[in-house]
């Protein structure tokens, strides 16, 4: 998870993917479409209220995220004034 406010990497975790055949019913062509979602948790603190807030998708070789990767940086989402 990125922070679009300040420019910094705020969380990371590694998921598993999970089965997604409305994915690869649309996208039959693309490799691993069928395996295509995730679920992460990620816990917020008030000090983020207001900010900008990313989740990067990254696809990499390495157990660390790093190593060889591809991202996709999905929209920016502003938190509301009171995280639940």
């Amino acid at each position: 998870m990125y922070d679009a406010t300040t420019h910094r990497e705020i969380a990371r975790q590694q998921v598993t993917n999970i089965n997604r055949p409305d994915v690869q019913k649309t996208y039959p062509t693309i490799y691993n479409s069928a395996k295509s979602g995730f679920k992460a948790t990620f816990k917020l603190d008030n000090s983020l209220i207001g900010h900008n807030i990313q989740v990067i998708s990254r696809y990499s070789d390495a157990n660390n995220g790093e190593g060889n990767h591809t991202d996709f940086w999905f929209k920016a989402i502003k938190l509301p004034q009171r995280l639940a």
